[in-house]
């Protein structure tokens, strides 16, 4: 897999955003040429217009029967609250001040990944967060405290692609972040 290709499991969130409803029948504005620079395999791209003809297929067999009601969900009219309780989350944990890190899909609209920080009990601990999209990492830093968690949000260069974040704190008792991307 290229660094920047998308895996199967992440397409159909990847290019919900070119999803189209009209006339009861579902359309992808996005052509194999578009979906190959994208990172989306022939294969995966050829799978989901294959699903879509079958969607629009049952919704004509589903409005020609009796007594049977079809709900279609406009793809456009997803509000953004509902993409903001979608977006992925995760928790970053240390066991002293080595540097934790995880990898995810950042979707459509995402712009950051906020981090909640917490150490193991230093007094002022220095929290790094870090994100990397495409080009260099972007880190930011904070000064936390034992009592509350202190919050870092870190820009994001670009979203439907693959995102590295690592957490490190200088609390020799470890840390914890939780995080998840924005909008």
């Amino acid at each position: 897999m290229s660094k920047n290709e998308i895996k199967t499991d992440d397409v159909s969130t990847a290019i919900y955003h070119l999803l189209n409803l009209k006339n009861d029948s579902y359309s992808l504005d996005l052509t194999l040429e578009k979906a190959l620079e994208m990172g989306i395999s022939k294969k995966d791209f050829d799978y989901v217009t294959e699903e879509i003809r079958k969607t629009n297929e049952r919704i004509k067999v589903i409005k020609n029967e009796e007594n049977h009601e079809l709900v279609l969900i406009d793809p456009q009219s997803v509000s953004e609250e509902v993409l903001k309780q979608t977006m992925p989350s995760g928790q970053l944990s240390s066991n002293g001040q080595e540097q934790v890190g995880d990898a995810f899909f950042a979707p459509y609209a995402a712009t950051n990944v906020n981090f909640q920080c917490k150490g193991g009990g230093a007094l002022t601990p220095v929290y790094t967060c870090r994100t990397k999209a495409l080009g260099g990492w972007k880190s930011k830093s904070a000064v936390g405290n034992p009592i509350s968690w202190t919050s870092i949000d870190v820009g994001l260069d670009a979203s439907n692609i693959s995102v590295s974040i690592t957490f490190q704190t200088t609390d020799s008792n470890g840390g914890k972040a939780n995080w998840k991307a924005t909008t």
